[in-house]
Parts: C-alpha cells; structure tokens; sequence
C-alpha cells in the first residue's frame, strides 16, 4: 500500500516569513516603478485556453505548458507566459481605446520543462508591454525601464540581450544553411545557448 506524502507538486514549492516580506517589497517597488512612468497594471487569469497559445505563433512548445481541461471538454493551460493574454486583452476589452497603450503586470506564469528539471514550474515574472508605438523611441523606452526595474531589484551589475526578428533573419539569410539548422539556431538563442548557436 503506498503511503500519502504531504508536500508540493514538482517544480514548486513553500514561500514562507522573511521571503514573503522581500517579495512583497520588491514587487511594490517595481509596481511603484511602472506606474511613475505611465504603465497601468494589468491582471490576467492564472488559467487561459491553450489554442490562444498554440495558434499564435508563441514560441514556447506544447509541451512545456501545464494543462487541464474544463468541464465542457476545452484544453486550458496555466499561463505560460504574459505577452499573449495582454495582447489578448489589448485586442478585445481595450480594442477601442486610444494607442499607444502601456500596460505592467506582476504575475506566476507555469511552465514545465524537463531541459529545466529541479527548477521551480512557477515563475515570477514582472514586465511591460506597449501596444500601438513602434520605432526607436519605443525601443530606447522600454530598454531604459528594463535597466531601471534592474537596479529597482538591486541589481548594479547586469547585461540586456537585445534580439530582432529582422536581425536574425538578415543573418540565417546570410549563412544559406537548411531550413532544420536555421530552426536549431533558433531555439539555442532563445534558451540562451549562444555559444551553441554561433
């Protein structure tokens, strides 16, 4: 007969007293953050239909997302990341209102991934999205908040990677290789894998 264990599911864990009150004091900071420069704070369900996120050309694989199904018989998924249930917000709820719009959220998004094991499947994550605003003044404005939320969480040493989807392509373009290696460079630039990928 095997024997009930009363703990957490894999990949999460217990959040207890000290680490609680850092959490909750860094989150208000960076919520603090966000709004002095004109985001407003956005919160999406923890569970969201899993075809917004397999027909909307996300980059995460079916496999990493945690899933369930309702009642009715549709696959849900925890959230398994911010920017598509924004965007799915921007698009329906927001679709009339004036751009750009600037949107912050402090969330858990779930993932599974067995290339991660040992890590936890919840994962805080805090961000910014702008919807309708383009170009460089876009892009230095959303770089400079993302130093900034940096040393908000006391971070003075760090490095951003930037990617463009146009820089990428000029280079794949540029190495004339099969379209399974361009794939392969890909997904190690985006588990951050560049010496793999170089």
């Amino acid at each position: 007969m095997s024997q009930f264990t009363v703990g957490t599911p894999e990949g999460s864990r217990d959040r207890l007293y000290s680490e609680c009150r850092d959490r909750r004091a860094l989150e208000n900071s960076l919520l603090e953050l966000f709004d002095k420069r004109g985001y407003s704070e956005v919160i999406t369900p923890t569970v969201e239909y899993y075809d917004m996120f397999v027909k909307h050309a996300n980059s995460l694989p079916q496999e990493s997302m945690l899933k369930m199904v309702d009642r009715s018989g549709r696959i849900l998924v925890l959230r398994p990341d911010m920017t598509t249930p924004i965007a799915r917000v921007a698009a329906t709820k927001l679709k009339n209102e004036l751009l750009p719009q600037r949107f912050c959220y402090l969330q858990s998004v779930y993932r599974s991934d067995t290339m991660n094991a040992g890590k936890n499947s919840e994962i805080a994550q805090a961000g910014i999205e702008i919807i309708g605003a383009g170009g460089m003044k876009a892009d230095i404005e959303v770089i400079s908040m993302a130093a900034d939320a940096l040393k908000t969480c006391g971070l003075n040493e760090f490095y951003l990677g930037l990617g463009h989807a146009g820089v990428f392509k000029a280079l794949v373009d540029a190495l004339d290789t099969d379209a399974d290696t361009v794939e392969e460079i890909h997904r190690l630039i985006e588990i951050g894998n560049y010496g793999g990928a170089g």
